[in-house]
C-alpha cells in the first residue's frame, strides 16, 4: 500500500495512496492542464486536508480504509453506498470515483459534512452526495433518512480507541445497523478497538458473522510490540463479504 506526503503534513498539500492522489482545491490553478487531464482519473480534490487525513496519528487508519474502498473497484460501479462516520466524505469520494452511482453520509458533525457537500461539488459529484447529519446510535433517525433497504455497500471507518478518536457505543451501532441493509455485500470496517478488548477484530468479525459477513480480507494492519516480549498483530480495516 503505498503511501505518499507532499509538502509540509500540518499543510496537507497532498496525499498518495496507491493509485489514487488528493489535493488540495488550491493546488488547481497552479497545475497545468495537459498534468490535470492524465491525472483527472487518479485526482481526488478537497476543499482542505483535514489533519485526520494527513497527520501522523492517523495516516495509518485514513490510509488503511481508502486503499480498502479503492480495492472494491470492480464491485462499485451502479452501487449505492452508506458512508458511516463519514466525517468531510473522504472514503465516499473514492467509492464515487470508482463508480458507485449515490452515496448517503452519516455523521454526527455538521461542519465536517458541510466539506463533505463542497468536496462532493469539486469533484462533480455533487448530485450523489447525500448527507445526514444523525448519530450512529439514533437507529430510527437514519432508517427515516435513509433508503438502508438499498444499500449495496457498508462504510464505517470508526474506532473505540482514543488516538482513533471513535467511542465504543458508535462501533457497536455501526455494526448493529448492517441488520437493517439486507441488499448489502460489502462492508469496508475500519477502527477495531484494542487486541485484548471485545472490540477488536475477532469479536467485531463474530458479530459481522451472524449477520451473514462469513467472507473476509484483511486489507490494513499494524504490527507492535508489547512489554519488548509480545508481538502483535492490529487489524486497522478489512473488507467483509456477505454471501448471497
Amino acid at each position: 500500500m503505498p503511501i505518499a506526503i507532499v509538502g509540509d503534513p500540518r499543510e496537507g498539500v497532498s496525499l498518495r495512496v496507491g493509485d489514487t492522489l488528493f489535493l488540495k482545491q488550491s493546488t488547481q490553478g497552479v497545475l497545468p492542464e495537459d498534468l490535470k487531464e492524465k491525472l483527472e482519473d487518479h485526482v481526488i480534490w478537497l476543499n482542505y486536508m483535514l489533519p485526520q487525513l494527513v497527520g501522523d496519528t492517523y495516516i495509518g487508519y485514513a490510509a488503511g480504509a481508502i486503499y480498502a474502498v479503492n480495492s472494491l473497484g470492480p464491485n462499485l460501479p451502479s452501487t449505492t453506498v452508506l458512508d458511516l462516520g463519514a466525517g468531510e466524505g473522504t472514503l465516499s469520494l473514492v467509492a464515487l470515483k470508482q463508480g458507485a452511482k449515490q452515496a448517503y453520509l452519516v455523521d454526527n458533525e455538521i461542519t465536517l459534512l458541510t466539506q463533505a457537500s463542497t468536496n462532493g461539488i469539486l469533484n462533480g459529484v455533487g448530485n450523489k452526495v447525500q448527507t445526514i447529519c444523525a448519530d450512529l446510535t439514533d437507529e430510527l433517525e437514519i432508517q427515516r433518512r435513509t433508503p438502508l433497504d438499498e444499500v449495496d455497500v457498508v462504510i464505517a471507518n470508526i474506532g473505540p480507541h482514543e488516538t482513533y478518536g471513535g467511542q465504543e457505543g458508535v462501533v457497536k451501532s455501526a455494526v448493529n445497523l448492517l441488520r437493517l441493509t439486507p441488499k448489502a455485500r460489502y462492508v469496508v470496517f475500519g477502527g477495531f478497538g484494542p487486541f485484548d478488548s471485545d472490540l477488536s477484530y475477532l469479536p467485531t468479525m463474530k458479530n459481522f458473522e451472524k449477520l451473514g459477513f462469513v467472507k473476509n480480507i484483511s486489507v490494513a494492519q499494524i504490527t507492535a510490540l508489547v512489554d519488548e516480549l509480545q508481538v502483535y498483530t492490529q487489524q486497522i480495516c478489512i473488507i467483509a463479504e456477505r454471501e448471497i
